[in-house]
């Protein structure tokens, strides 16, 4: 947004999700999303209940990150990215682990939580899960 960002503040400017980021698996939901907390606030003032609820995940908050399926673990990833108070989202892979209701919610949390943040979405599955993005790159005609 036009600012120079301190090289040791970056990390709060950014989200990712992507299936190789793990979580602490010891951890509660609340936990999580408390521990998350602490380095990026969540937008508009949600909190975790609130996060809880719109990853479909209430049932879960004082569960075991370890007892999650992996598609619950892609929920929580997902909605601590989407749902933090970054400029920049980064989505590796975000429909992984996902069913089909699932990536609904992800394009429906990415429609009600986008807005003027720049998005990059690392892809090579389904359309589903970059079709937000106005620009694309086709990595296959950079090859060598």
């Amino acid at each position: 947004h036009g600012s120079v960002v301190d090289p040791d503040q970056v990390y709060r400017h950014v989200s990712i999700a992507a299936p190789y980021l793990g979580l602490y698996e010891d951890l509660s939901l609340a936990e999580t999303v408390e521990t998350h907390q602490r380095f990026k606030p969540l937008r508009m003032g949600l909190g975790v209940r609130d996060l809880a609820r719109i990853a479909y995940l209430d049932q879960a908050l004082d569960k075991p990150v370890r007892n999650f399926s992996s598609g619950m673990k892609q929920r929580l990833k997902l909605a601590l990215a989407i749902l933090s108070d970054t400029s920049l989202l980064l989505l590796d892979e975000p429909a992984s682990n996902l069913d089909a209701e699932a990536v609904n919610w992800y394009q429906r949390l990415l429609d009600d939580h986008l807005d003027a943040r720049t998005l990059l979405v690392c892809s090579n599955r389904q359309p589903a899960e970059h079709d937000r993005c106005d620009r694309e790159l086709d990595i296959a005609h950079w090859k060598g």
